[in-house]
């Protein structure tokens, strides 16, 4: 299953459509330009597919209700092509999209948010317990998340009501050692 988010490719098409534009192209010319590069966006992530039945059946609960860090539940195929399944987020390849021959499936709107915070907790709370005590705290439900790829240091948590939490890790001071620990 592809893991990139969106505005990964979004960035790189809007970046080359101002270059274009700096560079005397109206906006048509610079859009269509910019999608006919067949350079850009040439790479994504991606994670493999574990069939739940793979998993031991006293386990198969958490998974299929997206309790397990680093994984996010996925039904059967409609075509019969993939039977339910998790995507195991804790792998991660990189995939260059000339190898794929079609798209098959797709995930909906809110399916595609759902695992942008599945992916979003693995990456930075790496437990649910973490996340559930942060809910706790505030009374509220996190409803996604978001890692300022600038700064590392920054997580906003929206919640359910609409607002967001923004999260800033204090910097540490490095070892003497010369490794920083968090």
């Amino acid at each position: 299953m592809v893991t990139s988010h969106d505005c990964h490719h979004d960035k790189e098409w809007n970046a080359l459509r101002s270059r274009l534009l700096r560079g005397g192209l109206a906006v048509d010319e610079a859009e269509a330009a910019a999608e006919a590069d067949p350079l850009l966006d040439r790479h994504f992530q991606a994670s493999p597919l574990v069939p739940l039945a793979d998993i031991p059946s006293g386990d198969r609960g958490n998974f299929r209700a997206g309790r397990v860090v680093g994984y996010f539940p996925v039904q059967a195929s409609p075509d019969g092509a993939f039977p339910e399944s998790v995507v195991d987020l804790t792998y991660r390849c990189t995939i260059d999209k000339k190898a794929i021959s079609n798209r098959r499936w797709g995930l909906s709107s809110l399916a595609r948010d759902q695992l942008r915070y599945a992916i979003a907790r693995f990456d930075s709370f790496r437990s649910v317990d973490v996340s559930e005590r942060i809910e706790a705290a505030v009374g509220k439900t996190i409803t996604s998340v978001a890692v300022d790829n600038s700064n590392r240091l920054i997580v906003d948590l929206e919640l359910d009501d609409g607002s967001v939490l923004h999260l800033v890790q204090r910097p540490v001071e490095p070892d003497p050692s010369g490794r920083t620990s968090i």
